[in-house]
């Protein structure tokens, strides 16, 4: 079985796990910074296209997604 998991946000991460070899890989969200405006304010954003490259060329059984909840406090 072949499970592709996401905690999703700039903190998250990215994890397959394969559960007939016992293995498993995973990564922290890869994020880009890009350069917003005239003064050049850095802002984060997740890189879709390295999260699509890590998840490509298999066939999984199951996603597992982190239910988010907002927390203003934080």
């Amino acid at each position: 079985m072949l499970i592709a998991a996401i905690d999703p946000g700039l903190q998250g991460g990215l994890a397959i796990v394969n559960f007939r070899a016992a293995s498993y890989e995973w990564r922290p969200t890869p994020i880009v910074k890009v350069a917003l405006g005239k003064r050049g304010k850095q802002r984060s954003w997740i890189d879709l296209q390295l999260v699509g490259s890590f998840f490509a060329g298999r066939t999984y059984d199951a996603l597992v997604l982190e239910a988010q909840a907002p927390r203003p406090a934080e």
